[in-house]
């Protein structure tokens, strides 16, 4: 894995070139790209790419409802500070 990586790429500079290459296989390869068997053999990128598409009917179809809760929790907040002001 990432032995094959670094005998690619020898370096002879300074730790801080090595600790950047280091964290950028991990962040770019070994977390992202590479297939995790969690995952059914994809990667996290496209696992989660596939999450999103297979439930996003379903968010389509609740938005309505998650805008009209969010209007009555915006009313009943200003209910709220209407009376408080109203107390004062």
């Amino acid at each position: 894995m990432f032995v094959e990586h670094a005998n690619e790429s020898l370096y002879q500079t300074n730790c801080t070139e090595a600790k950047a290459e280091i964290l950028n296989y991990i962040i770019g390869y070994y977390s992202q790209a590479r297939p995790h068997q969690h995952n059914g053999g994809r990667s996290p990128n496209v696992a989660e790419e596939n999450y999103w598409n297979d439930h996003y009917s379903v968010t389509k179809i609740t938005w309505p409802l998650q805008i009209s809760l969010a209007y009555v929790i915006l009313l009943s907040g200003v209910g709220v500070v209407m009376i408080l002001w109203a107390g004062i």
